[in-house]
């Protein structure tokens, strides 16, 4: 007798095994897939709880922000509102600043026209007043010419211009006298008047 083997198909091997070992193998694999399927349900579900919180948070975060920013619109609004009002009055008072300073304007030109004036009287008085003085220092002198040339025949005799007698003389109440602290020169009719 002699051995004789001969082997099995691959199929029939897989057949036999999958046959006894079916059921499990089902059972496994069903538990496989909803191990999977809980395990990806579950990462889904960390994830969108995890997603879901971090939206809620920013969520949050984007409220806080909008009332931040509705609270500085809001200061900003009352700001722009005093400015407004201050402007108001701003532009009040430099209404009135202008109409003061067209009425300082005209009060001034009317003062330089009146200096001006008062100038030009000033220069005639001036004027006037120069040759007044020049006319009295004239007058003076000639006064004093007069005086001079009246002493010698006033207060001289003919002796007293033939020996070159020197006599004392003044004025008082507008007349010579033949007395006083100036005196004159009878023969040259120099005087220290």
């Amino acid at each position: 007798m002699g051995y004789s083997y001969a082997p099995k198909s691959g199929g029939e091997g897989v057949r036999g095994f999958s046959a006894k070992r079916g059921k499990q193998l089902a059972i496994a694999a069903i538990l496989v897939f909803f191990t999977g399927i809980f395990y990806f349900v579950g990462s889904t579900m960390t994830g969108y709880a995890t997603y879901s919180k971090s939206l809620e948070t920013q969520l949050n975060n984007t409220q806080d922000e909008l009332t931040a920013v509705q609270e500085q619109k809001e200061i900003c609004e009352s700001v722009l509102e005093n400015m407004r009002s201050s402007l108001g009055s701003l532009n009040s008072s430099l209404s009135t600043c202008g109409t003061d300073l067209a009425s300082n304007r005209l009060s001034l030109d009317n003062c330089n026209k009146e200096r001006a004036s008062l100038e030009s009287e000033r220069n005639n008085l001036s004027t006037s007043f120069n040759s007044c003085r020049t006319e009295n220092e004239n007058s003076i002198q000639s006064y004093k010419q007069l005086a001079r040339s009246s002493v010698r025949p006033i207060c001289c005799s003919f002796g007293d211009v033939q020996s070159a007698a020197i006599r004392n003389w003044n004025i008082a109440n507008n007349s010579i006298v033949c007395t006083g602290n100036y005196t004159i020169n009878c023969t040259s009719g120099e005087s220290n008047y």
